[in-house]
């Protein structure tokens, strides 16, 4: 769980939020990019981004409740960028469902914080901007990463990061990370061995 906020300029100048990051999507698979056939992961990477404003702060009476009006305007300056990193042999991607997978667990995660990153192996944006869209009846602030390709085949996973490149913070960091979140494991096979594209999914077509 990301940490409180404190706000000092923006849409939510003088609050103390939290920033969540959720993988909505994760991509299944990808065909290992060459220069003259690009094929982006499928399905793409969709995250959702949500804020909660805290009270009491730090004290035993601390409480939190969602911002849930989500428009555009919240979304102002939000951008959220990529790392790719290959994932532990034992790892299998899940292909049941893109929305259901288990998170990583601390340990998993604390693995990644010193292991090198395979982001230059990634093709294609690699930090986009958050955008409102209707999921599920309701407006949320999401982030699509719709033209990712990997330059290598194997198994990965990603790394997400959000950034409000338009609001300051105390503590006199420029721009800190507000929260991250980690995806799901996807294989990337050569041209001979890719199983096909498959069928677009809801949150594909919401865009």
């Amino acid at each position: 769980m990301s940490a409180p906020i404190n706000f000092t300029t923006g849409p939510f100048a003088g609050w103390t939020v939290r920033v969540e990051l959720k993988e909505l999507q994760k991509a299944d698979m990808g065909r290992k990019y060459g220069q003259k056939d690009r094929r982006p992961l499928d399905p793409p990477p969709v995250l959702q981004l949500r804020f909660y404003r805290v009270f009491n702060n730090g004290t035993a009476h601390q409480w939190e409740h969602e911002i849930d009006a989500y428009t555009d305007n919240i979304g102002i300056g939000c951008v959220c960028h990529v790392d790719l990193f290959r994932s532990p042999p034992e790892s299998k991607p899940a292909k049941s469902n893109h929305r259901l997978q288990a998170p990583r667990t601390t340990k998993e995660m604390a693995n990644v914080e010193g292991a090198s990153t395979y982001t230059t192996l990634l093709v294609g944006t690699r930090a986009v901007s958050a955008s409102c869209v209707y999921h599920e009846g309701k407006k949320i602030l999401a982030f699509v990463f719709s033209d990712l390709a990997v330059r290598a085949e194997g198994s990965f996973f990603l790394r997400y990061r959000v950034f409000d490149i338009m609001s300051a913070v105390t503590g006199g960091t420029q721009h800190p990370a507000l929260a991250e979140a980690f995806g799901g494991t996807f294989q990337v096979y050569s041209t001979k061995n890719f199983p096909g594209l498959q069928a677009s999914t809801d949150l594909t077509k919401v865009r």
